[in-house]
């Protein structure tokens, strides 16, 4: 394959890559990527231009958080509470040391 990123993955046994679209909940095709082979595909997913260009359209996009409870998730403001994912927050975050870095 002629492409400049493509890569050789044993599992193909050549040269290739993955063709990730992005589709809408009304099975619209958004765009597409391509993505090297042994790429975590996230990565060309979870970005602003794509979060924003799907909430423009009006589309709902769920993107999933690969090993979450490894991650350590902070509230926005002491007293936020969320009914139903409660458990997974800790601490609030501290803007003000944030700002002053």
């Amino acid at each position: 394959m002629d492409n400049l990123i493509a890569e050789f993955h044993i599992r193909y046994g050549g040269f290739g890559g993955v063709t990730y679209p992005h589709i809408a909940d009304n099975y619209i095709a958004l765009f597409s990527r391509f993505v090297p082979c042994g790429v975590w595909e996230a990565v060309y997913i979870q970005s602003f231009p794509v979060l924003g260009s799907v909430r423009l359209f009006g589309f709902e996009l769920l993107p999933r958080i690969r090993n979450f409870r490894a991650l350590t998730f902070h509230r926005p403001e002491p007293g936020m509470r969320n009914r139903h994912i409660d458990a997974l927050f800790g601490e609030p975050i501290h803007w003000q040391l944030i700002e002053d870095r």
